[in-house]
């Protein structure tokens, strides 16, 4: 499970998260600021200078426990204890404990010091941190919903609550916490809290067409005896065939853009260029509208980004054709996406995308329920477990969509504008990158052009512009 190799990513994660800004590819992140990093028992690691000692827990039994522990049965330590005496912090009052170091000793201390200065972690934070940027649970676990995909419900982080929380983030600031008091002349590069706005195009347009509406019309006529909403349903057919401007999809993809114009925002809109099937729609980018559409976009500086199809997170034929599709109707290669439905297979999808020398994915959020899924929300290049090494695509998680508070948890407007609000003071509080993906779907409570999303931008406006410690 943790190989030397990734012990190494491993710690060059945390060392990036907490702060260390010069950090050597294949080292563990610690070089630059010259204190030794152990991962390895403490009776090893009798040092005259101070260092840091993270005490390794017993991999194989402590993973597969951790799967089948009961619900809410982890350890939760108070974040006062664990960061240094007067370290002035804001995050939450408690912490989880994933795994336990095998050599620590009971009663159990999240982190102790030793009379040469070393700090000691019992918790064993890189193999936690590990377990969650790895995705390791979702290779070896079969649970899959109807569309293959691994639900949120069978994930440790559901199960142990908290989901809901940043917490490879927060390891690192609490080594970062620890770091300063043994390194007072360090400065830590300190980032912020910064918003990424994106938009799924599944269906840029209304998905229909005339052959649709006219069996429609004759069931109004026939079934439901409503002629008027019968020639209704027609006339909305024949103005849209007339202007797309007057179809409701559209008019909700200019409303994205309106909203973030409007509050200084750039949106990123994932167009698809799958051939239809049971679950694409199928619109060819290189025919109007949807080329006006790609064309709209990056005149008002927004940016176009790639929705590879239904079928696609396994398939590297299928990928590597609709990318292509897309980068002929662009011109160039340079960027990032997301899967359709949310599909993804660990580590597979992640080399789809390194493969075709892409930007970023933005795939790892679950379908039904919101959350950090990969335990942080700062980009991060992912790990092959298969291959043992480290996977060159930059992963930028999903944190909020928009149809899980819609759809699975039937949120009123009010619960919808504080849930997001709720996800996204997680990543102030950690210096992260809040992704939101908001689709321009024409339903009343989610609609772009709606109080609900407006209200979210305005709210998110007021502190990533201004670059403050002022809280959500």
């Amino acid at each position: 499970m943790l190989t030397e190799q990734a012990v190494r990513y491993t710690l060059r994660q945390l060392a990036r998260l907490a702060g260390v800004d010069q950090i050597a590819p294949n080292g563990n992140g610690f070089e630059s600021l010259g204190i030794s990093v152990y991962y390895d028992r403490p009776e090893s690691t009798l040092t005259e200078r101070p260092a840091i000692i993270v005490v390794p827990c017993d991999q194989r039994e402590a993973w597969y426990s951790l799967l089948n522990r009961e619900p809410h049965s982890i350890d939760w330590f108070p974040t006062d204890q664990i960061m240094p005496t007067g370290y002035e912090h804001n995050l939450n009052s408690s912490i989880p404990v994933l795994f336990w170091g095998q050599w620590s000793q009971v009663p159990r201390s999240f982190v102790q010091r030793r009379s040469n200065g070393s700090i000691i972690f019992n918790a064993d934070i890189v193999a936690a941190a590990f377990f969650m940027l790895s995705r390791w649970e979702e290779a070896i676990t079969l649970d899959r919903d109807q569309h293959g995909r691994f639900p949120s419900a069978s994930s440790v982080a559901y199960k142990q609550d908290f989901l809901h929380r940043p917490i490879v983030d927060e390891y690192a600031l609490i080594l970062r916490a620890w770091l300063e008091m043994l390194l007072p002349r360090w400065k830590p590069q300190i980032p912020h809290f910064r918003v990424f706005l994106t938009h799924d195009l599944d269906h840029p347009t209304r998905p229909t067409s005339w052959q649709k509406e006219l069996r429609y019309a004759v069931g109004d006529v026939l079934k439901r005896h409503t002629l008027s909403q019968a020639m209704g349903r027609l006339k909305k057919m024949y103005l849209i065939k007339k202007d797309i401007t007057n179809d409701e999809y559209f008019a909700e993809f200019r409303a994205l853009m309106d909203v973030s114009e409007y509050y200084g925002f750039k949106s990123t809109f994932h167009f698809m260029a799958s051939p239809g099937g049971p679950f694409d729609s199928g619109y060819d980018l290189r025919r109007l509208p949807y080329r006006s559409m790609v064309k709209e976009v990056i005149a008002r500086g927004h940016q176009v980004g790639f929705h590879p199809g239904y079928s696609t997170y396994q398939n590297p034929q299928r990928f590597q054709e609709e990318k292509d599709r897309l980068a002929e109707v662009l011109g160039h290669e340079d960027f990032g996406g997301r899967h359709h439905y949310l599909r993804f297979s660990v580590p597979t999808t992640w080399r789809l995308w390194e493969e075709s020398a892409l930007l970023y994915d933005s795939t790892m959020g679950y379908a039904d329920h919101n959350g950090f899924r990969c335990g942080t929300c700062h980009p991060f290049h992912p790990f092959d477990l298969e291959r043992d090494r480290e996977i060159d695509i930059l992963e930028r998680p999903l944190i909020v969509m928009d149809k899980i508070l819609s759809q699975y948890h039937h949120h009123t407007p009010e619960q919808m504008i504080e849930r997001v609000l709720q996800l996204a003071r997680e990543c102030q509080r950690v210096g992260g990158e809040f992704v939101l993906l908001w689709h321009n779907s024409p339903q009343d409570d989610i609609r772009p052009s709606g109080i609900v999303y407006r209200r979210i931008v305005e709210r998110l406006a007021q502190v990533d512009h201004q670059d403050t410690a002022k809280m959500l």
